[in-house]
């Protein structure tokens, strides 16, 4: 006989309450029912206390029908709360939602951009596809080219064929990127060896326009480039964009090489003492002070 109990009509007030609901659940249940009963009791019990990740997880099951009755609006509700709670999946979720039903409203499309970049900061690829997208195309955010290339550059070193190949064009055209036809030409061959059949037909003129050197280099670079998550603010592509955006305001971060070097320190050093930031290196509050 299965038993089926709601979490929300029972108090979870002390160890004693879990414990008799566990025996309870044992008893009734079978050993195997019983334990999944109390997987499904702890998860809502630790959702209702406002952990993101069981929030997450019971919008899954709503949505999915798993252990629950299948609830699409329910499902919705815990992603809502598990996004409010940072969570980035559910971020991800709710925002391509907000977009989805935002239509020309453009308040509601940079709302839901905004929770999508949440979920970029913290790692979402989907998420950061679509940010990268938002700010090449100027889809309810002011279009940003740099900002954009940032997130492709993301993208490419996490090992995206699509993004390293979009990246080799941005190198190619100086979109938001230093123009450089070595770049290109070294993302290419990263682009081809990780799928992108397009890349394959540009490859051989790219080399022409190379110095025997300059090929060389790529090619090196090219074969030395492993895929691995590109989180944080120091990553090449985050601080490229920080030597650009620090030139713009007029210090001197050197070349925009995404090298973080001596003379891109000191230039950080020098905008947080203007700004009157205080001592630090590249956090969060930097990138918002150089964002335009």
């Amino acid at each position: 006989m299965r038993v089926t109990v709601m979490a929300q009509e029972i108090p979870f007030k002390s160890i004693a309450n879990l414990a008799a609901v566990i025996l309870l659940a044992g008893l009734l249940g079978g050993c195997e029912q019983g334990l999944r009963a109390v997987s499904d009791l702890n998860r809502r019990v630790a959702a209702e206390t406002g952990q993101a990740q069981e929030q997450y997880e019971l919008g899954q099951a709503y949505l999915t029908g798993q252990g629950v009755e299948k609830d699409e609006e329910k499902a919705l509700l815990w992603f809502a709360r598990a996004a409010d709670n940072g969570h980035p999946d559910a971020q991800y979720i709710m925002g391509v939602n907000e977009l989805e039903a935002s239509g020309e409203d453009s308040q509601r499309r940079r709302d839901a951009y905004s929770l999508l970049e949440s979920a970029a900061d913290q790692g979402q690829s989907d998420a950061m596809k679509l940010i990268a997208k938002a700010y090449y195309e100027g889809d309810a955010v002011s279009r940003d080219l740099a900002w954009s290339s940032r997130w492709y550059g993301k993208l490419a070193e996490g090992g995206s064929p699509d993004a390293q190949f979009i990246l080799a064009s941005r190198f190619l055209t100086g979109e938001g990127l230093p123009k450089s036809h070595a770049r290109s030409y070294e993302w290419l061959l990263i682009a081809e060896d990780s799928g992108a059949s397009e890349a394959k037909r540009i490859l051989p003129r790219l080399a022409a326009s190379l110095t025997e050197e300059e090929r060389e280099t790529a090619e090196l670079r090219a074969r030395r480039f492993k895929p691995g998550a590109s989180g944080g603010l120091e990553d090449q592509f985050t601080v490229r964009w920080l030597q650009m955006r620090l030139s713009d305001e007029g210090y001197r971060a050197g070349a925009a090489d995404g090298l973080l070097g001596p003379n891109t320190l000191a230039a950080v050093e020098a905008f947080r003492r203007d700004r009157g930031m205080g001592v630090g290196g590249i956090d969060q509050t930097l990138i918002d002070q150089l964002r335009p």
